[in-house]
């Protein structure tokens, strides 16, 4: 796929810069995270495709991962992977060693995917989906959002045809070139609503759509349209103003560039190791969080203490992430038993950057820098 270099855009941005090089910078590290790989992804420049035109490049007996866009005009996002590619991914997923992964790679053009190496692509497809809704979010706020749907599959006993794998409509598509360890390069192409892409980066002569204030309606309106995110973060507030028995705790919030959320203990780790010159505010738990967001808080970057045995919180600031007053801003969750489940967990609820509590210090300061600039650009 060749395009021309990307136009700027009436936000001044072009797609590649708004939409598809953050969305598989995020794809990138959601994936690494899961796969416990190093992956690299080399994007090139996009271009509007046709449905029909789309389903003619669909590599022969690929992979679709899908997510469904809430909001807006609706679609679909597609993910669009060689078999190669799918099946390392999977394989990688369910720990198979590296000889195995050379064998069943060769043996690809007489075999299937095996129904586990299926199954494991629907979890990559979480997480996909999950690191492309960021760039969404930061965008367009509470309004849209992206829900993981089946994986669609061009082969085997379970293929669907070109016409169910792509619905009719005008995409906007990516070609990236995907590496994972040791093996590639393979495409993905990752295909947007025309629609979604005009209103993140709105054409040459369009009005680019208003934020601010109207974001924060957009939001609420949101939840009450059915998004269930959105849902999630108004339940989640309200529990959270009970619990606290008329106390806000969250007062030290308000002004904050950084929120560290956690116990004192904590606190007192994280404080020396948050970007030089922010303005650090501090609460007990995510409770204190919601209180303080609700009282006017924005905070740029949040970075939040889960101890073992408190998993639940994860709901909880998955919820938060989602409030009017989060756009933008990039949630960092420490988690106390980073065991496989709980690290699906933080994909599914797209609390996508997730690090062991016994991180090393340098990694950690390193990982708050770039998710604060990340937000800083976001805000602008």
């Amino acid at each position: 796929m060749t395009a021309a270099a990307p136009t700027p855009t009436a936000s001044g941005l072009d797609p590649e810069t708004a939409i598809f090089r953050p969305g598989f910078e995020k794809i990138r590290a959601n994936l690494e995270m899961l796969l416990g790989t190093t992956l690299s992804l080399e994007g090139a420049p996009s271009e509007r495709l046709p449905a029909e035109a789309l389903r003619g490049r669909l590599p022969e007996g690929g992979v679709l991962l899908v997510g469904r866009v809430q909001g807006g005009n609706g679609g679909e996002t597609l993910f669009a992977l060689e078999r190669p590619a799918a099946l390392a991914l999977a394989a990688f997923l369910m720990m198979t060693p590296e000889a195995a992964i050379r064998s069943r790679l060769e043996e690809l053009d007489r075999t299937d995917l095996l129904d586990a190496e299926r199954e494991s692509l629907g979890e990559i497809g979480n997480f996909a989906v999950a690191g492309f809704s960021e760039p969404v979010r930061e965008r367009l706020g509470a309004r849209v959002s992206l829900a993981a749907a089946p994986a669609r599959f061009l082969s085997g006993p379970a293929a669907v045809s070109l016409e169910e794998a792509v619905v009719e409509r005008t995409y906007v598509c990516a070609e990236a070139r995907l590496k994972a360890g040791a093996f590639g390069p393979w495409t993905l192409t990752l295909c947007i609503p025309a629609e979604l892409a005009d209103e993140i980066a709105p054409p040459p002569g369009d009005e680019p759509r208003a934020d601010g204030d109207a974001d924060a309606a957009a939001g609420a309106a949101a939840a009450e349209s059915g998004d269930p995110a959105a849902a999630r973060a108004v339940a989640a507030l309200r529990s959270a103003r009970a619990s606290m028995s008329g106390a806000s705790g969250g007062e030290g919030l308000l002004d904050a560039d950084v929120a560290l959320v956690g116990d004192a203990e904590f606190r007192d780790r994280l404080r020396d190791l948050v970007p030089q010159g922010t303005a650090i505010g501090e609460g007990g738990s995510p409770a204190a969080l919601a209180a303080a967001l609700e009282a006017g808080a924005s905070p740029k970057l949040v970075v939040a203490d889960v101890p073992g045995g408190a998993e639940h919180r994860l709901d909880l600031l998955a919820a938060l992430r989602r409030h009017p007053a989060s756009r933008g801003a990039s949630f960092l969750v420490v988690v106390g038993r980073p065991t496989r489940q709980t690290i699906l967990k933080c994909g599914a609820l797209g609390l996508a950057d997730a690090l062991p509590p016994d991180a090393p210090a340098d990694v950690v300061a390193r990982r708050l820098e770039t998710l604060f600039a990340a937000a800083t650009r976001a805000r602008r």
